[in-house]
């Protein structure tokens, strides 16, 4: 693949001339390449059409956000194509370019400052698109209709198209044992208790550039899910994501547990930005948006298993089953927790009201 990238990057309207390209990250959707050239570096994507089958609504999105956000300056570009257009087809394959922001890009916080600078980011994130007015496409539908999620997994299993199910007896049990906490966030968005904001719906610390020196987020990147829901979500997934004192696929469960520093310092940075924007409902649920979050993901991963892993990449035997195991040991922790947790944002919010 990556043989073919400079035929499809000589496809974009980039500067200079290209010295190199290289594999970009590891996220577990998109494939991603730095294309570095004689006057700047750009990201070079290619678009997952099964998760994202619609890629000009995808793109209308695209550009619609970054283009409100770059008058803020807080988001990179994206680069036309040598026909005008934001996305280019090589070989029944879809590919997007975009400036590469000068800063870095932590694939896992592991500091308490790294964790604050992941609240700091997606709480700007969120005040600076609050007035932002333009309607944009569901390009995932439902994606964190976590109600969706547990009928999915129902389903899955009751198809069994992988013949896994035997092996997954234990797990789909215990999660479906949580059932109440489908509903929550999904019931309250949809009776006008929880507002509806332009969310970023993937808020994990490798979707941002940081200046780590002078502790500041420089741009949010990986835009593609984009699409109104709740704050909530991105809180809640900040939470899941980053707050775990373990990795998102380990196998020994023991090791899992929800860091409570990491947590404090989330909130502080997230709630620099929004405290002034929270409402009374939203905040009542933030703690509690880190376990419907988490459980959504276990949710997910296990009924991907169960497809046969269709959506998420998984790079050994039986990897989305170890990855739902994971998120439901984290789950465990928080819910057991719960009370701090709430009393640690009640702290923070508190504290910057001083």
């Amino acid at each position: 693949m990556l043989n073919t990238m400079p035929c499809v990057a000589n496809c974009f309207d980039y500067k200079g001339t290209i010295l190199s390209i290289e594999k970009l990250g590891s996220g577990h959707i998109n494939s991603t390449y730095l294309v570095a050239t004689t006057a700047q570096k750009y990201v070079l994507q290619q678009i997952n059409t099964a998760v994202f089958p619609n890629v000009e609504e995808l793109m209308s999105n695209m550009l619609k956000v970054t283009r409100h956000i770059a008058k803020k300056q807080f988001a990179s570009s994206l680069v036309a194509t040598k026909q005008g257009k934001y996305f280019t087809e090589y070989d029944g394959k879809f590919f997007r370019m975009y400036d590469l922001v000068d800063g870095i890009c932590i694939e896992n916080a592991k500091t308490c400052k790294e964790m604050y600078l992941t609240g700091l980011g997606f709480g700007l994130f969120q005040k600076e698109m609050r007035n932002f007015n333009e309607s944009l496409y569901e390009v995932i539908p439902d994606f964190h209709n976590t109600v969706k999620r547990y009928h999915n997994l129902i389903e899955a299993y009751n198809k069994d198209s992988a013949n896994r199910a035997v092996c997954c007896q234990d797990i789909v049990d215990t999660l479906l044992k949580y059932k109440d906490y489908s509903n929550i966030i999904v019931d309250k968005i949809s009776s006008g208790e929880l507002p509806k904001r332009t969310v970023h719906n993937d808020a994990k610390i490798n979707n941002l550039i940081v200046d780590v020196v002078n502790c500041k987020p420089i741009s949010v990147i990986d835009l593609d899910t984009v699409m109104e829901g709740s704050l909530l979500y991105d809180f809640g997934d900040a939470v899941r994501s980053g707050c775990n004192s373990s990795f998102e696929d380990e196998e020994d469960v023991s090791k899992i547990y929800l860091r409570q520093d990491f947590f404090r310092a989330l909130c502080r940075g997230f709630f620099m930005h929004t405290r002034d924007m929270l409402k009374k409902e939203e905040i009542e649920l933030l703690a509690l948006s880190g376990v419907i979050l988490t459980y959504e993901c276990a949710l997910r991963f296990l009924t991907d298993s169960l497809n046969g892993d269709i959506y998420f990449k998984v790079a050994k035997p039986n990897h989305n089953l170890i990855r739902a195991k994971a998120q439901l040991a984290l789950m465990q922790d928080m819910l057991k927790n719960i009370l701090t947790l709430e009393d640690i944002v009640k702290q923070e919010l508190n504290n910057l009201n001083l």
